[in-house]
């Protein structure tokens, strides 16, 4: 991600939400979780979440996105030596 003083306010917003989407499908799980759930953890208007995300599948997707483990899997196997695992 970029360096925080690089991003706009619309980009820290949509970063607010994933992160706190991110914690509340971890406490409730997917289906328990609703997008209002998702606005009151990231401290926005509901109608303002509909203005970075349509729907709880896109938030989801987004999280997914941000915090897979391959952002960190991927660069250290790419550093490895040898042609095989081990």
């Amino acid at each position: 991600m970029a360096d925080e003083k690089t991003l706009t306010k619309g980009e820290k917003t949509r970063a607010t939400i994933i992160d706190a989407a991110h914690k509340v499908f971890l406490q409730k799980g997917f289906s328990g979780t609703s997008m209002r759930d998702i606005a009151d953890a990231a401290g926005i208007a509901l109608g303002g979440l509909y203005n970075y995300f349509d729907s709880k599948e896109k938030i989801f997707g987004a999280v997914l996105d941000a915090h897979h483990p391959y952002r960190l899997i991927l660069p250290a196997l790419e550093q490895t030596q040898g042609n095989t695992v081990e």
